[in-house]
């Protein structure tokens, strides 16, 4: 660099556009003049190519050269030094700064902004000993990004992305501190593609859907690698993925169990119903959930009732129904053990309408009502007789039979 010719050039009424990122023409101007007096040398005599301007500069104090002109103000030295070396790394084209890092920083001030410098700080703990920012390609930045966690990940990726964007700047380019091509974005936690690379034909059937079902596929096909249900490499379709077998057990996870902050299950479920629908040609199926047994059992219970009693089941029943499925029973698990202490820890009121249940149920056992709905040994809970004498004696009619019992009558005489 010729300090000389650059000094006369900012003070022409056309100063050098190319210095302009470095500050006021003016300023640079004022920062050059400083310099003859600190070194004692006009600028013509003066020769210090990079990086020994920097070395001769350290950023760190004022050195015993300077002091006079400084004295003890590191600041406004480090802001004469910050503007000297930027001049020269813009009128050179080099790096002008020993430490690599150090450069990519000045670089990222002057093209990209005050703060921009920051992400760089991290950056020397984070790549491996020996390997310079300018050795870095793809496949190393990858690979030292996925040791990483935390702060030194973020770090990390601003500080590749912020190499990337000075990848359009001529003199970044030119000083030699840049990877020789872009990097490109890091993989992100949801770039479930990366982390689990679809397999053909399954990555063929992906590329071929619009993008809502892409993101299904591909996180549902990551979490079924994590949870073992296919392997790497395996050569699998979406009639694979979707098969009942994997749906199945697909729905039992829960992606924050996966350690994955979205989706929420009742969204992933909605995942898995998308990878269930494409499997089958874009014919949607309900997912129906396995039938509670004891649901089912009651449920078959009644549907009897109705075909051979030709009554539906009274309420009194439903009320057993009801207390047995809190106890996880079917009607046939029941014993008379169950019957006495469940009619002892009911209140007066609904332990009556509980024995009305109890009859029912008993009265069922001369019917065609498969035995095995039934309480095996019947409930025990004994119905109280009625004295007929009574009303004869008196002159009144005995009680109407009920309908219910009318039923149970009927079909018992048809079963005979």
């Amino acid at each position: 660099m010729n300090y000389a010719d650059v000094f006369t050039r900012l003070s022409s009424d056309t100063p050098p556009e190319h210095l302009k990122p470095a500050g006021a023409p003016f300023a640079i101007a004022t920062a050059l003049t400083l310099l003859t007096k600190i070194v004692g040398l006009p600028l013509a005599a003066f020769d210090c190519p990079p990086p020994k301007l920097a070395q001769m500069f350290p950023s760190d104090h004022v050195p015993e050269i300077a002091v006079p002109v400084f004295r003890g103000d590191l600041t406004r030295y480090q802001s004469w030094r910050r503007l000297l070396l930027d001049c020269q790394m813009l009128e050179t084209g080099c790096a002008v700064d020993p430490d690599p890092i150090a450069g990519l920083q000045r670089l990222a001030r002057i093209y990209i902004g005050r703060s921009a410098p920051s992400h760089f700080y991290d950056l020397r703990r984070t790549l491996p000993e020996g390997i310079a920012p300018c050795q870095l390609d793809r496949d190393l930045s990858v690979a030292i990004f996925l040791q990483l966690d935390g702060r030194f990940r973020n770090a990390f990726r601003n500080s590749i992305s912020i190499m990337d964007r000075l990848q359009d700047v001529p003199v970044a380019k030119s000083t030699g501190l840049l990877p020789s091509e872009r990097i490109g974005g890091l993989p992100k936690e949801y770039d479930h593609v990366f982390f689990a690379p679809l397999p053909e034909p399954l990555k063929s059937e992906y590329d071929a859907l619009p993008r809502p079902e892409q993101n299904a596929i591909a996180f549902v096909h990551r979490v079924a690698r994590m949870e073992g249900l296919v392997l790497a490499g395996q050569p699998i379709g979406l009639k694979d993925l979707g098969a009942p077998a994997v749906v199945e057990a697909l729905r039992q996870v829960d992606p924050a169990d996966l350690g994955f902050s979205r989706p929420s299950k009742a969204n992933y479920i909605k995942y898995v119903n998308r990878v269930e629908f494409r499997k089958n040609g874009g014919i949607r199926k309900c997912y129906v959930p396995p039938e509670d047994p004891v649901e089912r059992d009651w449920k078959r219970l009644f549907n009897e009732i109705r075909e051979h009693v030709m009554s539906p089941a009274p309420f009194s029943l439903s009320n057993v129904a009801k207390l047995a499925k809190q106890d996880g029973l079917g009607p046939g698990e029941l014993t008379r053990q169950w019957f006495r202490e469940t009619e002892n820890s009911l209140p007066t009121k609904r332990a009556s309408g509980f024995r009305a249940g109890c009859y029912r149920l008993d009265d069922l056992r001369a019917t065609q009502v498969s035995p095995e709905l039934l309480p095996q040994d019947g409930t025990g809970i004994h119905r109280p007789t009625t004295n007929t004498n009574q009303f004869t004696q008196n002159g009144s009619n005995p009680p109407a039979t009920s309908p219910w019992s009318l039923a149970v009558a009927a079909a018992s005489s048809a079963g005979s």
